[in-house]
């Protein structure tokens, strides 16, 4: 059976269409995930390693809370898709970082984020769905 060019047209339309409305919606109350840089003697790293979180949603990164501060500057950049998203500080690069404060970043595109301390090399995930 032959199917008409137009109604195969909107049968496609269709599928397209159900797709981007099958898109994860922006959550309605949005919530604040902490993480944060942490020295264990010459050890770097973020924690938690990996966060899970719903388009809307933010991560707060904190630098080294327990102590009030870092005793060597770090940085946090993010990645989507291979491509720089966000940086903190703003002048992020492989020598300069900050020691103490926070940066917050909501998130409203979906996908698995790479976020790495430039200077040092540590990672973790931001998986926002």
């Amino acid at each position: 059976m032959r199917v008409p060019r137009s109604l195969s047209l909107l049968v496609l339309l269709g599928v397209v269409a159900s797709g981007w409305a099958a898109a994860p919606a922006i959550s309605s109350h949005p919530k604040t995930v902490d993480a944060s840089i942490r020295e264990n003697g010459p050890q770097f790293s973020f924690r938690p390693r990996v966060v899970t979180i719903h388009r809307g949603d933010s991560v707060r990164w904190r630098w080294c809370p327990a102590t009030g501060g870092c005793s060597t500057a770090h940085n946090v950049v993010g990645s989507l898709n291979g491509k720089t998203n966000f940086k903190s500080p703003r002048n992020a690069s492989a020598t300069r970082g900050v020691t103490s404060g926070s940066y917050s970043r909501r998130f409203t595109r979906a996908g698995t984020y790479q976020v790495v301390c430039l200077i040092h090399g540590f990672s973790m995930k931001v998986k926002v769905s």
